[in-house]
């Protein structure tokens, strides 16, 4: 994989409003329709835990939901001390050129999502 350091050309409340831009909106996904979506709030807790993880993957050149150690993301988020009763997750690699691109392909229908 290669991982290493990434410089992203998106600070994180831009990324944020352009993804409560694409929930604004409805969409297909695959063949089901899946209505617009209410607005993300920025969490500073999750993104400690994302961010984390992340760099942890770049380091130990590994792409995976649960780390090397066996860490899940319910025991990231624990560990950020964020109050939860359920959570998600989102991986991709960044492959595109640019984050418009990277998340266009995010927002392409895929059967792999999980």
């Amino acid at each position: 994989m290669g991982a290493g350091p990434v410089q992203c050309g998106v600070r994180a409340e831009e990324a944020l409003q352009r993804i409560n831009a694409a929930r604004a909106a409805g969409r297909r996904c695959g063949a089901r329709y899946m209505p617009a979506a209410a607005p993300l709030k920025w969490d500073q807790q999750l993104y400690t835990a994302a961010f984390g993880h992340s760099s942890d993957m770049a380091r130990r050149n590994y792409f995976d939901h649960r780390s090397p150690s066996g860490t899940t993301v319910g025991e990231r988020v624990d560990a950020a001390r964020y109050k939860w009763r359920g959570v998600g997750r989102t991986s991709r690699v960044a492959t595109a050129a640019s984050p418009t691109r990277c998340r266009a392909g995010w927002r392409a229908p895929s059967t792999a999502r999980t």
